[in-house]
């Protein structure tokens, strides 16, 4: 796909997302890498372009590498000023500040749930309640602030409780401690 569309952003995303998602077996330990080279050209060429910069925090995210998680959100609120930008197309950054402007509160949840991952829930519940207050429609922000609630309060964001707020076991009785 990248020879036959070497300028499409969206052919080289394709190219980055299978990469990711093929076992490891099949990849020869270099495929991860492929795909987050893959999935930065196509920032490269459209920065504005939310599914290679999801996939691509994704990757990282699943690496533990949470700093360039953040840097790449940050940068993306900022209107794709990344150090793949150079050689971006020149009509591709007023795409960005219009997406960017539009979608901020979903790079803010993103940014959230990063922040979860990596135990740092102040700015977590900060991220949250920014996206939310961006959009207060944004049922993954929702859903990312009442799972950061309850693993503040040292619940299992995991585990299903009832109506009365008690743990139910699998028999769908109560468990009480």
């Amino acid at each position: 796909a990248i020879s036959s569309a070497p300028r499409d952003a969206r052919a080289i995303t394709l190219v980055g997302l299978a990469l990711s998602q093929a076992p490891a077996s099949q990849q020869n330990g270099e495929g991860k890498e492929r795909a987050k080279r893959a999935l930065k050209r196509a920032l490269a060429l459209d920065p504005g372009a939310p599914r290679p910069l999801f996939a691509l925090v994704d990757l990282h995210a699943s690496e533990g590498n949470f700093e360039n998680c953040i840097k790449l959100l940050r940068d993306a609120m900022e209107g794709g000023k990344n150090d793949m930008s150079d050689s971006a197309s020149p009509g591709s950054s007023s795409h960005t500040v219009t997406w960017n402007k539009e979608h901020g509160d979903v790079i803010q949840a993103k940014l959230a749930e990063i922040h979860t991952l990596s135990e740092n829930y102040t700015d977590a519940l900060e991220c949250y309640h920014v996206a939310i207050s961006m959009n207060p429609q944004n049922g993954l922000a929702i859903q990312g602030l009442e799972r950061l609630e309850k693993i503040m309060r040292g619940v299992d964001p995991d585990e299903e409780m009832d109506e009365d707020g008690e743990i139910e076991d699998e028999d769908g009785g109560q468990e009480y401690y």
